[in-house]
Formats: structure tokens, C-alpha cells, sequence
């Protein structure tokens, strides 16, 4: 796996000074992080901590240069949800004489400018390992794995992909998907069944199927490559979902088509051969009846 660089989650400028404190699942552990980078990553969690925000895209109306987090710090209106560079708002702060009004909605705002200051939320229904993987990944830009973990199963990174689906982040989910191409690759392990149940017992809206259908497309594709017939006959055959035994019958099919192919004519021949037998069968057993008659 890639080696982990730890960046400091302090309250860095480029990122914003606004730091969310989120409680995560139902465990008491408390996770702290830059709102706007956050809320750039994911609409869902935008939704709750910036839902006047508008997304962050093209150029400051002040300045004209490009706004873009983590580069120089950020601010919006949360009237009408326009986002600023926050140097050129307070700027205008201290250069006009008049109350500050939005660039935007020319609305009054002195107090409506998010540049400081903590918020708090709880989300019972996210689990907590799942957003660490998110919290590291966001700031590190990779997936710390510990190989001991997935010598079993690789439910943490099947765990971490739906959350990606619940958070609306794709590009958390590649990142996932790529971290299992190389424990395949450096570890020689792939998913077992407990790893592909939790991918196929999981009800997605509507929203999120296409990237439900992409990580069990992924795991089909990893069985295509690699499985064996020894994955399937020992006794715990029976724990891989009916939905997968399928998906992956049809895959196979679709690989192979002509490899089995069904020919009338084999099988007329075949069973011509196996009546055949029946028959010599037959005339012998009678003959050695006749034979013990006699006796």
C-alpha cells in the first residue's frame, strides 16, 4: 500500500479557519476538519454544514482570479450563497465607508460572511472507520491499508466504497477501487464472501446505483481474472449472495460463449454410444441369467 503521509489537521488558511467537529456512528469520537474542503468533496455533507453555499467554480467576482480551495482562503455570502476570496472581502470591509453589501445580491452583510468560527454535527448513520479513511484520504490523498486487516476479508474497503456512494464522492470511491487493485497486486488477496455479501446486501437509491453497479461490475471482473473452482466447492459456498452466483455465471457465459458450446449432434452421438453399452449390458446380464437357469 502507499505509505501514509501525515499532514497536520490544524487550522491552515488555504483550507479556511472554519473547522467542523463531527461525531461520527455511535461511538464517542470526535473527528475535526476544514469545513470547506470538506463540503468541496461532498454534496452530502455540504448539505448540512453550507446549504446556501453555491459550488465553488470559475472566478472571485472581486478580483477576477480563479477560486479554488486550498489555494487561498474562501468565503460566501450566506444570503445568496456566492462565494469570495476572503482577502477581497475584507478589503472591501476596510476600504468603504458604507456598511458592507454582497458584490453579488447587494444585500447588506456585514455579519453574513463565513470566514471563522467552529460548527458541530452529529451523523448516527455513517460509521466512524469509514470516515477516518475519508478524513486521511482528503488530506493525504491516499488509503492506509494495514495488510493484517484484509488477510480475512476486505470488508473494510468494500465498507469505505458505500460510504463513498452515501457521501456522494466518486473520486473517494476510485480511490478505494485502486487501493484493492494493489492489495491484489502486492498481497495476492481478493475479497472473500463476507467482502462480496456486504456489496450485494445493500439497497441503493437511485442516486447511487450506477456506483453500486460499478463496484460489484469491479468485483465480478476480479473473479473473472482470478478465482478458482476451489473458492466454490468448499462448504461455505453457500455464503456467496444468489445475486452474485448469478451475475457472475452470466459474466462467464459472456466471456466464453463458444468454449462450452452446445452441439446436438456430440450429444446424439454420445447417447448413441451410451445405448449401445446399455444394450451389450442388457444381452449379457440376460445371457448369464440363462446361464444360471441352466445351473
Amino acid at each position: 500500500m502507499p505509505a501514509i503521509r501525515k499532514r497536520s489537521t490544524g487550522k491552515n488558511a488555504s483550507f479556511g479557519y472554519k473547522i467542523a467537529r463531527l461525531k461520527i456512528g455511535t461511538s464517542k469520537r470526535m473527528f475535526k476538519i476544514h469545513e470547506d474542503l470538506l463540503c468541496e468533496r461532498s454534496p452530502y455533507f455540504g448539505g448540512y454544514l453550507q446549504p446556501q453555499r453555491k459550488e465553488i467554480q470559475g472566478d472571485c467576482p472581486i478580483c477576477i482570479d480563479e477560486l479554488k480551495t486550498g489555494v487561498k482562503e474562501l468565503t460566501y455570502c450566506t444570503r445568496c450563497g456566492g462565494n469570495f476570496h476572503s482577502e477581497c472581502i475584507e478589503n472591501l470591509r476596510k476600504h468603504s465607508l458604507l456598511p458592507l453589501r454582497c458584490p453579488l445580491c447587494r444585500r447588506s452583510c456585514s455579519n453574513h460572511f463565513r470566514n471563522s468560527g467552529d460548527s458541530s454535527k452529529s451523523f448516527p448513520e455513517l460509521q466512524a472507520a469509514d470516515f477516518a479513511k475519508y478524513h486521511e484520504w482528503l488530506y493525504s490523498g491516499t488509503i492506509g491499508c494495514d495488510d493484517s486487516v484484509y488477510e480475512e476479508d476486505f470488508k473494510p474497503l468494500v465498507s469505505a466504497y458505500l460510504f463513498s456512494l452515501e457521501v456522494e464522492d466518486r473520486r473517494f470511491g476510485t480511490a478505494i477501487l485502486q487501493a484493492m487493485l494493489e492489495v491484489y497486486k502486492d498481497e495476492g488477496l481478493y475479497p472473500e464472501q463476507d467482502a462480496i455479501a456486504l456489496a450485494y446486501d445493500v439497497d441503493a437509491s437511485h442516486e447511487q446505483s450506477a456506483g453500486l453497479r460499478r463496484l460489484r461490475t469491479f468485483l465480478i471482473d476480479t473473479y473473472l481474472a482470478a478465482a478458482k473452482s476451489t473458492w466454490f466447492e468448499d462448504e461455505d459456498w453457500h455464503k456467496y449472495p444468489q445475486e452474485f452466483l448469478r451475475d457472475f455465471s452470466v459474466a462467464m457465459l459472456m466471456q466464453h460463449p463458444r468454449k462450452n458450446k452446445w452441439n446436438i449432434d456430440t450429444w446424439k452421438a454420445k447417447l448413441e454410444v451410451e445405448e449401445e453399452d446399455e444394450d451389450e449390458n442388457d444381452t449379457s446380464d440376460a445371457e448369464q441369467f440363462d446361464t444360471d437357469t441352466d445351473e
